[in-house]
């Protein structure tokens, strides 16, 4: 029943040949007749018995092949991206991926807000630390709610170490100073190590078991121990640039679904570690510019309707004179909003961050450590 219901748009066709399918009422795979031959689905369709056999063959081998019907409703949404496909992509019943990762403005901006609104509301706002206290000054108190925040660096610098020690304060009790929220970790490169998480999550928990001096803090401990920790990392294991769409399209339900569910709890942060490893190789540099842009409005637009702090990930490439750059160009380095570039100090043996971007605080450098309990 399920492969019967399966949508027309999620296969492999050509567009033509879905418009025309569509156009004549045949909108699911269950209207379809396969087995009564392509002379007889050429007169339904008003085609050639050459186009009918094709949609026929098609069909089979999307199907015998695996091809799913969300691998085709991905493929379709990204060729509207594009401006590609003159098919109505969707029906009433699926979400249009390219709609969602392109909300309308008016969606999050239906009424106008006074500068002091804004300035109020930033100041009430509790940042992410990072238990690195010259990074956490650098970055005006730690990673903040509400903006995109970039990490930088060459393989083997502290990317996902950041991210994981993010990922484990995000969840420090309030009566701590901490948000006691919810991660949602989504990973490309395969790079998280559970027993890596744990490690960190042990040393937060007795850390703050360490300076628990009142009975509010105490208490709190009682429920902040290292298997709650890494139950607050939710980890998604993204193989190619279609899971990695697929999961910015799903966080505002995500992140609807766990707020409901836990309103003590609410998402506070999503990692991305790290974005650009399933673009590098694009040959296609205006798709992957679209869809690059598309993916960083949506997870602007999540980050100011939920109150979350986005944290990304890139790599480094060389460019000319330029030498090491931030890898995916110019356009994605307008994305986020404060830009972080990880690097070895050559005068220590400790690493060092490098604010080159920021709407709220000055440039500069802070010193860091990847010690066995963390960021420090």
């Amino acid at each position: 029943a399920e492969i019967s219901s399966r949508k027309i748009v999620t296969f492999r066709l050509a567009p033509r040949l879905k418009d025309l399918l569509i156009a004549k009422g045949f909108r699911a795979l269950e209207d379809l007749d396969l087995d009564s031959g392509p002379v007889a689905l050429a007169r339904l369709i008003e085609c050639s018995p050459k186009d009918a056999q094709n949609i026929i063959d098609t069909i089979r081998i999307d199907l015998s092949e695996g091809y799913t019907e969300r691998e085709g409703l991905i493929d379709q949404e990204i060729a509207n991206i594009d401006g590609n496909n003159p098919s109505e992509a969707v029906d009433t019943d699926h979400a249009s991926l390219s709609k969602i990762l392109s909300p309308p403005i008016g969606g999050l901006m239906s009424q106008g807000r006074s500068a002091l609104d804004l300035l109020m509301e930033q100041s009430e706002t509790t940042p992410i630390i990072t238990f690195s206290q010259s990074l956490d000054t650098l970055l005006g108190g730690g990673v903040e709610a509400k903006k995109i925040t970039e990490f930088v660096g060459v393989p083997g610098i502290g990317k996902t170490q950041l991210g994981i020690q993010l990922g484990i304060d995000v969840q420090i009790p309030r009566v701590f100073g901490g948000i006691q929220g919810h991660c949602l970790y989504a990973d490309t490169e395969g790079s998280v190590m559970p027993a890596r998480v744990a490690e960190i999550a042990q040393a937060t928990v007795e850390y703050l078991n360490s300076i628990s001096d009142t009975e509010d803090k105490a208490a709190a401990m009682e429920a902040f121990t290292i298997e709650s920790v890494l139950s607050g990392i939710e980890y998604y294991r993204v193989h190619d640039h279609i899971e990695q769409i697929a999961f910015v399209m799903q966080l505002p339900k995500l992140i609807e679904e766990h707020n409901a569910a836990n309103p003590q709890n609410p998402v506070g942060l999503v990692v991305i570690d790290s974005i650009a490893f399933h673009f590098r190789t694009s040959s296609d540099m205006a798709q992957r510019t679209r869809l690059l842009t598309a993916m960083a409005n949506q997870l602007m637009a999540v980050a100011v309707k939920f109150n979350v702090a986005v944290v990304v990930t890139n790599q480094v490439t060389v460019r000319g004179n330029a030498g090491v750059v931030p890898a995916l160009g110019e356009t994605w380095s307008h994305n986020a909003t404060v830009r972080v570039l990880l690097e070895r100090a050559t005068e220590s043996n400790s690493r060092r961050a490098r604010l080159i971007k920021s709407n709220s605080h000055e440039p500069g450098i802070a010193y860091y450590e990847i010690k066995p309990e963390g960021v420090r």
